[in-house]
């Protein structure tokens, strides 16, 4: 069996890393939760595992959902930074500092 190699934080670190700068619950990250607050921290979790060297369908595994989602979240992650009004730059930010700590 091939050894999986981490580049940076795990997975739970990040998530609980995004959580906790965006003041939502982790579960509630990974769930199929639809409020603005919670897809904003959905995404930049998304946004962060990529930063740290993961792969979109190991994303996707780890996430539960499908690849194509995981593609279209990075697509639009820049559209939703600046219609959304909210302060996911800075968010993403926070989280970015912390996780490469």
């Amino acid at each position: 069996m091939a050894q999986v190699v981490t580049v940076g934080k795990t997975f739970e670190e990040i998530l609980e890393v995004v959580a906790k700068i965006a003041e939502v619950d982790a579960q509630a990250i990974l769930s199929k939760n639809k409020t603005a607050e919670v897809v904003d921290a959905r995404h930049i979790f998304v946004q962060l595992l990529v930063e740290q060297g993961w792969y979109q369908a190991r994303i996707a595994r780890k996430m539960g959902i499908n690849e194509g989602t995981v593609s279209r979240m990075l697509d639009h992650f820049s559209d939703r930074c600046k219609y959304r009004g909210s302060n996911i730059p800075m968010v993403l930010k926070a989280a970015r500092d912390t996780v490469s700590k």
